[in-house]
Protein backbone atom coordinates (compact mmCIF):
# COMPACT_ATOMS: atom_id res chain seq x y z
CA UNK A 1 0.00 0.00 0.00
CA UNK A 2 3.01 2.32 0.22
CA UNK A 3 2.94 2.72 -3.58
CA UNK A 4 -0.50 4.35 -3.62
CA UNK A 5 -0.26 8.16 -3.78
CA UNK A 6 -3.94 9.19 -3.60
CA UNK A 7 -5.95 10.09 -0.47
CA UNK A 8 -6.63 7.31 2.06
CA UNK A 9 -10.22 6.64 3.16
CA UNK A 10 -11.31 4.65 6.25
CA UNK A 11 -13.39 1.45 5.83
CA UNK A 12 -17.15 1.78 5.19
CA UNK A 13 -19.98 -0.77 5.28
CA UNK A 14 -19.98 -0.82 1.47
CA UNK A 15 -16.20 -1.32 1.24
CA UNK A 16 -14.91 -2.79 4.54
CA UNK A 17 -11.20 -2.37 3.74
CA UNK A 18 -8.88 0.62 3.78
CA UNK A 19 -8.88 2.18 0.33
CA UNK A 20 -7.53 5.21 -1.43
CA UNK A 21 -10.06 7.11 -3.49
CA UNK A 22 -10.51 9.85 -6.05
CA UNK A 23 -13.93 11.48 -6.46
CA UNK A 24 -15.50 12.91 -9.64
CA UNK A 25 -13.83 10.51 -12.06
CA UNK A 26 -15.46 9.86 -15.43
CA UNK A 27 -15.40 6.30 -16.76
CA UNK A 28 -15.77 5.91 -20.51
CA UNK A 29 -16.47 2.30 -21.40
CA UNK A 30 -18.24 0.99 -24.51
CA UNK A 31 -19.05 4.56 -25.54
CA UNK A 32 -20.96 5.38 -22.35
CA UNK A 33 -19.62 8.02 -19.93
CA UNK A 34 -20.34 7.45 -16.21
CA UNK A 35 -19.40 9.73 -13.30
CA UNK A 36 -18.26 8.12 -10.06
CA UNK A 37 -15.51 7.41 -7.55
CA UNK A 38 -12.30 5.49 -8.14
CA UNK A 39 -10.99 3.31 -5.31
CA UNK A 40 -7.46 1.87 -5.27
CA UNK A 41 -6.82 -1.11 -3.01
CA UNK A 42 -3.77 -3.33 -2.66
CA UNK A 43 -5.10 -5.77 -5.28
CA UNK A 44 -7.89 -4.06 -7.25
CA UNK A 45 -8.88 -0.87 -9.02
CA UNK A 46 -12.59 -0.30 -8.27
CA UNK A 47 -14.87 2.21 -10.02
CA UNK A 48 -18.19 2.91 -8.30
CA UNK A 49 -20.75 5.00 -10.17
CA UNK A 50 -22.60 7.92 -8.61
CA UNK A 51 -26.35 7.15 -8.55
CA UNK A 52 -29.45 8.78 -7.05
CA UNK A 53 -30.46 7.93 -3.48
CA UNK A 54 -32.06 4.50 -3.10
CA UNK A 55 -30.41 2.91 -6.15
CA UNK A 56 -27.51 0.49 -6.00
CA UNK A 57 -24.27 1.87 -7.51
CA UNK A 58 -22.76 0.01 -10.44
CA UNK A 59 -19.21 -1.13 -9.84
CA UNK A 60 -16.35 -2.27 -12.02
CA UNK A 61 -13.56 -4.26 -10.35
CA UNK A 62 -10.27 -4.76 -12.19
CA UNK A 63 -7.46 -6.75 -10.59
CA UNK A 64 -4.01 -5.34 -11.30
CA UNK A 65 -2.52 -8.45 -13.00
CA UNK A 66 -5.17 -8.27 -15.76
CA UNK A 67 -4.12 -4.73 -16.76
CA UNK A 68 -1.91 -4.89 -19.84
CA UNK A 69 -1.12 -1.22 -20.50
CA UNK A 70 -2.05 2.21 -19.18
CA UNK A 71 -1.52 5.36 -21.24
CA UNK A 72 -1.63 8.83 -19.74
CA UNK A 73 -3.18 11.29 -22.17
CA UNK A 74 -3.13 15.05 -21.93
CA UNK A 75 -6.20 17.12 -22.85
CA UNK A 76 -6.50 18.07 -26.52
CA UNK A 77 -7.55 21.68 -25.84
CA UNK A 78 -5.08 24.20 -24.49
CA UNK A 79 -7.48 25.76 -21.98
CA UNK A 80 -8.73 22.46 -20.51
CA UNK A 81 -7.29 21.03 -17.30
CA UNK A 82 -7.13 17.37 -16.33
CA UNK A 83 -5.99 14.21 -18.01
CA UNK A 84 -7.23 10.80 -19.06
CA UNK A 85 -5.87 7.31 -18.43
CA UNK A 86 -6.52 4.72 -21.14
CA UNK A 87 -6.53 1.12 -19.84
CA UNK A 88 -6.09 -1.97 -22.00
CA UNK A 89 -6.67 -5.26 -20.21
CA UNK A 90 -5.56 -8.81 -20.99
CA UNK A 91 -9.21 -9.87 -21.36
CA UNK A 92 -9.64 -7.37 -24.27
CA UNK A 93 -11.52 -4.89 -22.08
CA UNK A 94 -10.74 -1.23 -22.84
CA UNK A 95 -11.79 1.76 -20.75
CA UNK A 96 -10.75 5.35 -20.06
CA UNK A 97 -10.76 7.20 -16.75
CA UNK A 98 -11.01 10.99 -17.00
CA UNK A 99 -9.74 13.23 -14.19
CA UNK A 100 -10.57 16.92 -13.77
CA UNK A 101 -7.29 17.54 -11.95
CA UNK A 102 -4.06 16.58 -13.68
CA UNK A 103 -2.28 15.94 -10.36
CA UNK A 104 -4.89 13.31 -9.38
CA UNK A 105 -4.54 11.63 -12.76
CA UNK A 106 -0.76 11.59 -12.45
CA UNK A 107 -0.95 10.11 -8.93
CA UNK A 108 -3.35 7.36 -10.05
CA UNK A 109 -1.16 6.61 -13.08
CA UNK A 110 1.99 6.28 -10.96
CA UNK A 111 0.18 4.21 -8.32
CA UNK A 112 -1.25 1.78 -10.88
CA UNK A 113 2.14 1.54 -12.60
CA UNK A 114 3.84 0.54 -9.34
CA UNK A 115 1.07 -1.92 -8.41
CA UNK A 116 1.02 -3.65 -11.82
CA UNK A 117 4.73 -3.77 -12.68
CA UNK A 118 7.09 -6.17 -11.00
CA UNK A 119 10.46 -4.50 -10.58
CA UNK A 120 12.59 -7.60 -10.30
CA UNK A 121 12.05 -11.31 -9.78
CA UNK A 122 14.56 -13.12 -7.60
CA UNK A 123 14.97 -16.89 -7.58
CA UNK A 124 15.95 -18.25 -4.20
Amino acid sequence: MEHIKVAKVPPTPLLPIITHQVDNVELLSRGTPTLGTLHLTAHHLIFSSTVPEGEKPREMWVCYPIIHTVERRQPLSLGVEGCALRFRCRDFNFFTLGFRNEAEGKDVFESVAKLTCVGMCKVV
